[in-house]
Parts: C-alpha cells; structure tokens; sequence
C-alpha cells in the first residue's frame, strides 16, 4: 500500500483505500463531521474513480456506514466492490476482551459486533464461541441486564476505547490499519476471509425497509464482498439492530438530496 496526493498515481489500482476527511473529535458533533467530510467525498471519489475504474474501494473515513453509501453512489461501482471499514475493529476488541476475561486466546475466540460502527453498534451474544462451546448455552442471560456475569460490560469497554483514544491520542491509527490490512489481503490474495465489515443492505431487512450500509459478518475476496452470512438473532439482538438501522439512516436523510 502507499500513500497517494495524485490521483493519477492510482491508475488501475486493484484497492483504492480511502482514509481522507476530517478526523473526528472528542465530542465533536457527528453531524458536523459527515458534512465536512461528504463535501471531500464529492470531488475526492469521482477522481479516484477516473483512473482505478475497476477497483475496490475501501472506506475508512468517518462516519464510516454512511461514506461508504456515499461512495457507492458518487462512484457508481456495484455494491460489492465498496466495502466500509465498519465494526471489524470493534469485534477483534471484542474478542481480544473476552479471551482476556476467560483467560484464552484470542485465536480460540469467535464474536462478532455488527450495526452501526459506535455507541449503537451490537455485539451478538448469541454467536460467541469458545472452541464450538457457545458461552449462551452456559449463561442464559448473557450480555442482558440480568447477567449475573457482567459480560456486557465488555461491550461498553470495546464502545469506550475509541473514545478514549481520540481522547489522549487525537486519533486511532495503528489497530485500524492493522484491520485494513486484513481487507486488503482479503481482497488481493482472495482468501475469502470472514469478517464484519459495512456493506450495502438493499432495503434493509432489520426491521428498517431503507438502503444503507452496515456492518455483517461477510464473506471477502477478490471481487470485494463475495456474500453476508446469515445469523439467527435473539429477538434482543434483532431490536438492537433495528435501532442500530435507523440510527444510520436519520444521519443519511440529511445528504439524501445532494445524491439523487
């Protein structure tokens, strides 16, 4: 990977790694971002777009679900081949959390976070394995207000953390990137490799009957998004994701307009 300033430098680039715009901080306005950001999109995807045609673009800008929406529609790629950043550093949090609670590693550990890349994102109890042992078959209530575990509180830890970082830090740079990568080896050597990341929900079926990008444990290789995996919820989960649904959308409708 390398960094470009010329457009012209991406000529026929497999990936397109789009980490452009504004960085968001500390309590800074979410709103406030997107619309800083859509503007540098506007001129920054056409362009992009002009000398890789045939790429995959891969967005990291923030906020993530819905830049990638954006991207797809200034670039007119089919949905497959605009994938969004998403909640896949969430879930290796999320995993690197409960191996750490349990005292396992992390490798021996399957979770996964979907939704909205944030405070409304959903970690998925119900798919948490240790080894093929499901931790809700040991603890029904699991990741509930009644669990008498805590386990939960994992999920705040992994929503806290990043806003911790921009806190002390200004930004999160390194663990993204990492993630990145994983993408873009993903896509290069097509190793069709499981992770969730934002991808394009063609009218919504979490309770939502509108197009966004969220993020799905999905399939990825070299045509981008090869598949999503489909996941029984709890009825808890699904309301969660529901939310999570719309929470996207409210923040999409304000830049609706400007892409039709």
């Amino acid at each position: 990977m390398m960094y470009l300033s010329d457009y012209s430098a991406a000529r026929d680039a497999v990936v397109c790694v789009v980490t452009a715009g504004e960085t968001q901080q500390y309590n800074q306005d979410d709103e406030d971002v997107l619309r800083k950001n859509f503007e540098i999109f506007k001129s920054l995807i056409p362009n992009v777009c002009k000398f890789a045609p045939n790429s995959i673009l891969v967005i990291v800008s923030s906020p993530v679900d819905i830049l990638s929406y954006v991207a797809m529609k200034l670039s007119g790629f089919p949905p497959n081949r605009v994938i969004g950043l998403g909640t896949f550093l969430d879930t290796c949090r999320f995993q690197c959390f409960i191996a750490d609670k349990l005292g396992v590693s992390a490798n021996s550990v399957q979770a996964l976070i979907i939704g909205e890349n944030g405070s409304t994102s959903v970690p998925v109890w119900s798919a948490v394995t240790v080894m093929g042992v499901k931790l809700k078959d040991i603890n029904k209530e699991i990741g509930t207000k009644y669990d008498p575990e805590g386990w939960n509180e994992l999920h705040n830890k992994v929503v806290n953390t990043n806003g911790d970082l921009i806190k002390n830090k200004g930004y999160c740079n390194w663990s993204a990137g990492l993630c990145v990568a994983e993408i873009v080896d993903a896509i290069v050597r097509n190793t069709c490799m499981c992770m969730t990341v934002s991808t394009f929900i063609k009218g919504c079926k979490h309770g939502l009957e509108k197009d966004i990008f969220m993020s799905l444990p999905c399939v990825v290789g070299r045509n981008g998004i090869h598949s999503y995996i489909r996941h029984i919820y709890t009825e808890q989960e699904q309301e969660l994701t529901t939310k999570s649904c719309q929470s996207i959308y409210e923040s999409q409708k304000s830049i609706l307009d400007q892409l039709n």
